[in-house]
């Protein structure tokens, strides 16, 4: 047992004789609708359709539709075997249904009423089990039987989005652009100037009474030791002995 489902994108001359096209496909062949939707309008509209056929008609209904598009952009089939799910789900039933005969027979025969009501109630919860395990085997079964395809149709003269062009080199573009950062650095340069001399009372006077500290600790860098040299030199006397004479 094998579920197929089936993605159809295709581009069609006109989507709303496409759509029409795929109703009366889907009513040929003994499927039925399960979705549409569409958007857009003219050349822009778009559809989608979900739907569903007997499983002996799946190929036939996509060649079918394949035939409506004058471009098939993507077509996508997939199949899900679930032959050992459906088996183990007749397994179990099998067994519920084994305990609900037994139980329904000790109900049959009971004496107590104590004995009654626990066999009821757990009657009951098996009955419940195999309802369930049925409808999931009849859901398995209707989508063994019938198949699903969906088909997203587009208008094949839709414009399709152009990618943005590559700038091209504008020698003028760059000068302007350079012109204008050149300005921004001398207003940069001016606003520090500004700045400077506006806050010039706050800092001249520390600065200058670092500098002043500076001279007194290090008269040697300004050549102060030159001066003292000069002035503090002592005068050379020579001093003749009485042999030279």
């Amino acid at each position: 047992m094998v579920i197929l489902n089936a993605t159809l994108d295709i581009r069609v001359e006109s989507v709303d004789q496409a759509e029409d096209r795929v109703r009366d496909i889907a009513d040929r062949l003994g499927g039925y609708i399960l979705h549409i939707r569409a958007q857009g309008r003219e050349q822009t509209r778009e559809s989608y359709i979900t739907f569903r056929v007997p499983f002996e008609n799946f190929e036939r209904a996509l060649t079918e539709i394949e035939g409506l598009a004058k471009e098939i952009v993507s077509r996508t089939v997939d199949g899900e075997d679930i032959t050992e799910q459906y088996v183990d789900l007749r397994s179990r039933l099998r067994n519920l249904e084994a305990t609900h005969d037994r139980i329904k027979a000790l109900l049959e025969s009971s004496q107590r009423l104590e004995d009654t009501l626990l066999l009821y109630q757990r009657l009951s919860e098996i009955q419940g089990q195999i309802e369930q395990i049925k409808g999931r085997m009849r859901y398995l079964e209707q989508n063994t039987n019938f198949s699903t395809i969906s088909v997203i149709m587009r208008p094949a003269s839709m414009v399709e989005e152009k990618p943005a062009p590559t700038p091209t080199w504008d020698p003028g573009k760059i000068v302007v652009e350079q012109f204008g950062l050149l300005r921004a650095f001398g207003e940069s340069i001016l606003t520090i100037v500004l700045i400077l001399a506006i806050w010039s009372p706050v800092w001249i006077i520390p600065v200058g009474i670092l500098i002043w500290f500076w001279r007194r600790w290090h008269p040697a860098v300004y050549g102060e030791h030159q001066g003292k040299g000069i002035s503090g030199r002592q005068p050379i006397t020579t001093s003749v002995t009485s042999e030279e004479k």
